[in-house]
């Protein structure tokens, strides 16, 4: 059944379409030329301004989800990269496979987002130097490590990565004075099994590398 509208026809005051497009068009005109904006941290229907302190709450949120999409990126890579890399448990080099280092790749993007986000993100730091080792390029590689050191100098996972960098530039006895650092965290916090892994990790490495180039 059809809608009938009970108002006379008379009453209604009718537009053409073509008055009604220019009417919508010079809104939009306006509002340009006003400089008409909605800040990024007020509503956008007048709510108020957040407070600097709520904005940098909302920023680490934000930065929180990108790092963890990142992670999910570099899980994905590593599933790839043990399909074709070396068949070594620990393998400090880069790797060959092409989807695992296009994982890399979309993995530092979200660490360079969430960093943008929280530039005192650590952890960000630390994965984006892993990812830049995995690509090859240890200049960046060190770079990240080294941020990440500066904010947080007892980050066990940081001090591995930046040990098997080392590696890859073939400098050992950097790589061994970073094992040492993990040992000594390990025995100073003997009830967190986290020092113990990254210790381990770091020290097959080391074995491993010595095995390749027949260090004693």
């Amino acid at each position: 059944m059809n809608y009938t509208q009970s108002t006379s026809s008379k009453n209604i005051t009718r537009y053409p379409h073509n008055r009604i497009h220019f009417l919508f068009t010079l809104l939009l005109c306006l509002i340009t030329l006003s400089g008409f904006y909605i800040p990024q941290n007020a509503s956008a229907f007048g709510g108020k301004k957040k407070t600097p302190e709520e904005q940098k709450i909302e920023d680490h949120k934000k930065a929180a989800k990108e790092y963890n999409k990142g992670l999910d990126k570099v899980d994905n890579a590593r599933k790839h990269a043990e399909k074709s890399d070396s068949t070594f448990a620990f393998n400090y080099r880069a790797t060959q496979n092409a989807k695992a280092r296009k994982d890399y790749q979309r993995a530092l993007e979200k660490f360079d987002k969430a960093l943008e986000l929280n530039p005192q993100m650590h952890e960000a730091y630390s994965e984006r130097g892993f990812c830049f080792r995995k690509l090859g390029m240890l200049d960046e590689s060190f770079v990240s490590y080294n941020l990440c050191l500066d904010l947080k100098p007892d980050y066990a996972p940081a001090i591995e990565y930046r040990g098997e960098a080392f590696l890859a530039r073939n400098q050992l006895d950097s790589a061994k004075v970073a094992l040492l650092h993990l040992e000594r965290l390990t025995t100073e916090n003997a009830s967190d099994t986290t020092y113990t892994l990254y210790q381990a990790t770091l020290k097959a490495a080391i074995q491993q590398y010595q095995l390749l180039f027949f260090e004693k």
